[in-house]
């Protein structure tokens, strides 16, 4: 079974219902999911929640307690786990903010990474409860959620900036579906 890394920073506390929202979204029945938490939160309360929620079958939880005040180094603090999953095949990174649809994984077609110009995939998005849609074509980053390959990842890794590298030097592929939503801060 191939194998997705998502990692999500967390710099708020969060409640049970969104942490078991955020691992719904994890869910796969395609790969293996392994789910990353940087907790950048004062309480540092998201081992005890994980206590309180149903975590969904291939999925394997690391919870790592993150200094707040390192939150701006993020890419960087997961830059340097990376190599540990470099059998994967794509890479995620997103914050409390934005949550996967239920098996939306398995609605991407993780295949294009095959072509080494793919270097990664984005998609549609709610954001209070509107509809986003995002052109095929001219992305300029900002889009909320990318999964990006794990090959053009390592590859870039050495830079220091594997992220910008990729959105600037590869081909990214445009999935026209809505698969994960973005909620706002007062949304629980």
């Amino acid at each position: 079974m191939n194998s997705i890394l998502i990692n999500y920073s967390l710099s708020k506390d969060i409640n049970k219902n969104r942490l078991q929202t955020l691992l719904n979204g994890c869910q796969s029945d395609k790969y293996k999911v392994f789910l990353n938490i940087y907790d950048f939160s004062i309480s540092k309360n998201v081992k005890e929640k994980l206590d309180q929620v149903n975590i969904p079958k291939n999925i394997k939880i690391s919870v790592e307690n993150s200094d707040y005040e390192n939150l701006e180094n993020y890419i960087e603090i997961v830059s340097k786990t990376i190599l540990q999953y470099s059998d994967s095949v794509s890479y995620c990174l997103l914050n409390e903010t934005i949550s996967l649809e239920p098996k939306s994984i398995d609605e991407i077609d993780f295949s294009v990474f095959d072509d080494g110009n793919y270097g990664f995939l984005y998609f549609d998005y709610d954001i209070n409860s509107i509809r986003c849609f995002i052109k095929s074509y001219g992305h300029n980053g900002s889009v909320p959620a990318i999964f990006f390959s794990a090959k053009k990842t390592l590859e870039k890794l050495s830079n220091g900036k594997p992220i910008t590298s990729i959105l600037s030097e590869s081909i990214g592929l445009h999935i026209p579906e809505r698969l994960c939503t973005i909620y706002s801060n007062d949304e629980k």
